[in-house]
């Protein structure tokens, strides 16, 4: 271990080997921790723990002695998988128009299941009586974000949230024929 002096406080950074030491004595709480909080996948496990070990490695120098170096592992493996997928997730978002999903849902096998359940569900969201409820629910339907729902009907995010999870309670039960 180092001591540096920065601004007039004592820091201790660990060397390479010291770190790579604890890491190794961690490394398989780790694991499991990433594998049943994560992923299901052994391979994204594993690059998800290289990640997570290299990140550590380059910064090192921002760890302190008296910290919890297991908390500080743990934390550093959540971000990465947060940033992860976010990316992911921002990677997958496709913007279409209603033609364009119709048609594309109809070429999934032979699309009238889909096309029926499109009309259902456009027909239960016309069947909300509430008209708060009613535009939540199309505003969930047209891909809104819940910072966007907030923004637009200019209520808290809490009640966004609890009146999201009505509605969409509401749809599962008046679609449970498609089992969604």
């Amino acid at each position: 271990m180092k001591e540096a002096d920065k601004n007039n406080e004592s820091v201790v950074t660990l060397s390479v080997k010291e770190m790579t030491d604890k890491f190794m004595g961690v490394r398989g709480v780790l694991f499991r921790h990433i594998m049943f909080k994560f992923y299901l996948n052994r391979d994204d496990a594993d690059d998800l723990l290289q990640d997570v070990y290299y990140k550590m490695l380059n910064n090192i120098h921002k760890f302190k002695s008296d910290t919890n170096f297991k908390a500080w592992a743990y934390t550093i493996t959540s971000r990465l998988f947060i940033d992860k997928y976010r990316v992911s997730k921002k990677n997958q978002c496709v913007d279409v128009e209603d033609d364009t999903l119709e048609l594309m849902l109809k070429s999934d096998r032979n699309g009238s299941d889909s096309l029926f359940l499109i009309q259902d569900i456009k027909k239960a969201i016309a069947a909300i009586k509430n008209p708060r409820d009613k535009r939540l629910a199309e505003m969930y339907y047209d891909g809104f974000k819940y910072e966007e729902m907030v923004d637009e009907l200019k209520v808290p995010m809490g009640t966004i949230k609890g009146r999201l999870h009505n509605v969409k309670a509401y749809l599962a039960k008046e679609l449970a024929m498609y089992n969604v």
